[in-house]
């Protein structure tokens, strides 16, 4: 079982087994706050549109995989 802590309340943040997470981004925290409260796989192409609706899908999904990438 993962040892992953979401607080939410205040700023947010992310601890794992006990030591914080530096998520610079604030959508790849959205990202991430909004797939563990849902609790459900979502399909890449959704995401993308819901997280950036202004974009094409093509930078949409570009936006998507910067989100994913973190340090």
């Amino acid at each position: 079982m993962s040892q992953i802590a979401l607080y939410l309340f205040g700023s947010p943040r992310v601890e794992y087994r006990g030591e914080p997470v530096q998520i610079r981004r604030r959508k790849a925290m959205a990202l991430l706050v909004y797939l563990a409260m849902t609790e459900q796989a979502h399909g890449r192409d959704a995401l993308a549109t819901m997280f950036w609706p202004e974009s094409d899908q093509s930078t949409a999904r570009a936006g998507l995989r910067r989100a994913a990438d973190l340090p």
